[in-house]
């Protein structure tokens, strides 16, 4: 299956904000036999942005309505289900990443989703305090 950037998914670590690395959830993922980090990209707690896989290679992020073969993944550390929030510095860094995707793959903000907003997904991420900003980003 050829992969296309039709969509963006955001995604939450489920995994303490400022105490999850990149390099801990690229092993994670390489550990589960994935091959590499299942994310194109991720956001650590100081708003660093990490590049992760290849745009042009299927992500292992969302397999629900074959999102990975459609779109790219975006993931923020931290459990934003709970009382943690997104820092400043993330949401700063997602939003002009988003930007960017926006523009070089001419994606709409109304295909910028929440993993629990993919038909089919069972899940709570990307916790509700990202998907609460995202919702607001989407009505920019």
């Amino acid at each position: 299956m050829i992969k296309t950037n039709e969509f963006i998914i955001l995604h939450h670590s489920a995994t303490a904000r400022d105490k999850t690395t990149f390099e801990s959830i690229k092993n994670y993922h390489i550990a589960l036999g994935w091959g590499d980090i299942g994310y194109n990209f991720l956001i650590t707690g100081d708003g660093k942005i990490h590049k992760g896989r290849k745009i042009s290679v299927a992500g292992a992020h969302c397999i629900a309505d074959k999102m990975n073969y459609k779109s790219i993944g975006v993931c923020l550390t931290g459990n934003f289900q709970t009382a943690e929030k997104p820092s400043s510095p993330q949401l700063a860094s997602l939003e002009i990443l988003l930007y960017i995707l926006e523009d070089l793959y001419n994606i709409p903000k109304a295909k910028i989703l929440g993993h629990l907003e993919v038909q089919g997904s069972s899940t709570v991420c990307p916790g509700n305090h990202l998907l609460n900003w995202l919702k607001e980003y989407r009505n920019k």
